[in-house]
């Protein structure tokens, strides 16, 4: 399934070429010293993320509405992409199979 979530990325306009890392792009040669890529480096970079939700017609705003344990109801405005990679990123700090989260996002 990574690979299919790869593939709407670029069908959603991700060329892959370059990453975005702290608010600029950098060439994937700079990230080993290979000059390769590894297949993860796609997941850090919100411009695959923004091409996969355009490619699978997610909104551009998002609004999520949900109870503190306070009671307290907060709302949160986001393109629905942002919240599926913080959904992506809790995902790997569970140590969570990477495979598993795109297999249930892609149904």
């Amino acid at each position: 399934m990574i690979k299919l979530a790869i593939q709407k990325a670029i069908e959603g306009g991700w060329n892959g070429d370059n990453i975005m890392l702290n608010g600029a792009l950098i060439n994937p040669k700079h990230l080993s010293s290979k000059g390769t890529r590894h297949p993860a480096d796609c997941f850090l970079d919100p411009l695959f993320w923004h091409c996969l939700g355009k490619s699978l017609g997610w909104k551009d705003i998002w609004e999520i509405e949900y109870r503190k344990e306070s009671g307290y109801i907060e709302t949160w405005e986001r393109p629905e992409w942002h919240y599926w990679q913080y959904k992506f990123i809790d995902h790997l700090a569970e140590n969570k199979d990477p495979g598993l989260f795109f297999e249930k996002l892609l149904k």
